[in-house]
């Protein structure tokens, strides 16, 4: 799976054929989900109580076999394959025939799949991974033997995280643009650098710029 214009190993899940697609989307790790977009410099104590990512955006599909399986869980989720459909079905394009269905009500022992096949999972209006089926078997002793442990995180890929700009010891948890007072844009920050070189005792903001939680992926 992949979450970025550089296809790049970042998990492997073990399913059973009892798990929903829904299970698998949200299973699959991806830093927009727990980001959140507005600027916080103002107020950056109440982070935690803004909504992010994966809260104010809850649609999405997974493409398999040209059918988009749309998460249609909560009350706004939004079709986002309606238009691509809309689209595709255009007079003279002749891409095939395309259908849907919902991801909550799909197993995967429903799916007929192509293993090593790239398939894609969509979510944030435009944010693609790709994710494919590599292997399909019984159940073995090694292994986990608790059908709620499934799905299974197997393993995750190796990915260089960033540090602070400041001290260079700790993870980023800051992201600032348009700081009038460091020298790149953007400029990563750990919890402490963050508040101790971009406000007072006081907590009053110093300089102009803007501020955003930073999610590093080696965290999820």
């Amino acid at each position: 799976m992949s979450c970025s214009s550089l296809t790049r190993y970042t998990q492997e899940l073990y399913l059973l054929g009892k798990n929903k697609l829904s299970e698998l989307r949200d299973h699959i790790k991806c830093a927009l989900d727990h980001s959140v977009s507005a600027d916080l410099s103002h107020y950056p104590n109440e982070s935690k109580s803004v909504k992010n990512g994966k809260e104010l955006y809850k649609s999405g599909f997974l493409f398999i076999n040209d059918c988009f399986y749309n998460d249609m869980r909560w009350p706004d989720c939004i079709d986002y394959s309606e238009v691509i459909l809309n689209w595709a079905n255009q007079p003279g394009r002749k891409l095939g025939k395309f259908t849907k269905a919902i991801m909550e009500d799909t197993y995967i022992r429903d799916l007929d799949i192509r293993l090593g096949y790239p398939y894609v999972y969509v979510h944030h209006g435009e944010h693609e991974h790709l994710f494919s089926f590599v292997d399909a078997r019984l159940v073995s002793a090694n292994d986990p033997q608790e059908v709620s442990n499934y799905p299974y995180e197997r393993s995750v890929g190796i990915r260089n995280g960033k540090n602070c700009m400041i001290c260079s010891m700790f993870v980023a948890k800051w992201i600032t643009t348009e700081n009038d007072r460091v020298p790149e844009d953007p400029f990563y920050f750990c919890e402490d650098c963050f508040h101790n070189f971009n406000y007072g005792k006081d907590g009053s903001k110093i300089g102009n710029f803007k501020a955003y939680k930073y999610v590093d992926n080696n965290a999820l």
